[in-house]
């Protein structure tokens, strides 16, 4: 059974022991699940995915959705890239076999 138009909701459902929301997941085909809602905070990992809740509550509609990626921080900025070139020493020469 799929909701309204194919949009997802998440719906308040209270909240955990660490203060976080918790909230019920209405998808587009219509399963549900519940999940924890936490704010992005810089510097810290991100686990799960990312999603935009619109609305004033207690029923918000999800619009975007990002997922996050395993392994180290991509990072490629010019301060980046220069620290990498301090710490390792440049280019390698690369031999011919």
């Amino acid at each position: 059974m799929e909701n309204e138009k194919g949009r997802e909701f998440m719906v308040e459902a209270g909240h955990d022991a660490d203060g976080n929301r918790i909230g019920l997941r209405v998808r587009s085909d219509g399963t549900t699940e519940y999940q924890r809602v936490v704010p992005l905070v810089e510097g810290k990992p991100i686990h799960g995915e990312i999603v935009s809740l619109v609305g004033d509550g207690p029923v918000y509609e999800i619009q975007g959705s990002v997922s996050s990626h395993k392994g180290p921080a991509r990072v490629s900025s010019e301060k980046y890239k220069n620290g990498w070139d301090r710490i390792f020493g440049g280019s390698v020469p690369v031999a011919n076999c």
